[in-house]
């Protein structure tokens, strides 16, 4: 009995013993770090980036996720140095009128979209130089039938008028969405973007306003 009383006790005290030894190791490593990690500076950077009135103004007040931040290569002449993609992606698809730049393809232009995602590009101490658009499948406010934008009747009209395209007004399987209308140096008049959903069966297709061209689309036309 003593024998049993006498290890009981020999292992309480070593239990003590060691849980006093582990709170004291995590309360050495517990805190702040004392300096940022890349990851943490950057997460920083991008939420002062998204106050300034250029992202601000195009997310309008909604929440928004940062989902991803990625290192690019940026040339300038002879130099190539490393810049960083911010991507936000926002609580829900909303109409957006507003410049975009592109600092690596260096495009630019004027758009009219339901964006729900957004790439802002920066440095690492905070320098914004640019802000892209990502095409995404919009939400039924943006169905051509409905649109409110001043070139749905012009899509439309170009629409009926095709041989090959002009079905899918009728079809009632069909649903086709008034996503975007960008605006630039090849497209003065505009090009508008059109997602298609035919029976299930989803693509995009631009249509010229100038020139009246559709085309079915392969690629996303904004990278």
């Amino acid at each position: 009995m003593a024998r049993t009383f006498a290890a009981v006790t020999i292992l309480v005290i070593l239990t003590v013993v060691f849980a006093i030894l582990v709170v004291s190791n995590l309360s050495d490593k517990a805190g702040p770090p004392t300096e940022s990690t890349p990851e943490q500076k950057l997460y920083k950077v991008a939420e002062r980036l998204v106050k300034t009135q250029q992202v601000s103004s195009i997310i309008g007040g909604l929440n928004y996720n940062i989902t991803r931040i990625v290192p690019v290569k940026l040339r300038e002449g002879e130099v190539e140095k490393t810049i960083w993609c911010i991507r936000l992606r926002l609580e829900k698809s909303r109409l957006v009128e507003a410049e975009f730049q592109h600092p690596v393809t260096g495009q630019h232009m004027r758009a009219v979209i339901w964006l729900d995602t957004l790439r802002v590009y920066a440095t690492e101490d905070g320098e914004l130089l640019g802000i892209w658009p990502e095409l995404s499948w919009p939400p039924e406010e943006a169905r051509l039938d409905a649109s409110k934008l001043s070139v749905a009747d012009r899509v439309r009209g170009i629409l009926a008028q095709s041989t090959v395209f002009s079905n899918l007004l009728e079809e009632p399987n069909t649903t086709i969405y008034l996503t975007a209308v960008i605006y630039d140096k090849n497209h003065p008049e505009g090009l508008a973007l059109l997602h298609v959903n035919e029976a299930g069966k989803k693509y995009l297709i631009s249509v010229d306003l100038a020139t009246g061209t559709i085309r079915l689309t392969q690629e996303n036309p904004l990278g």
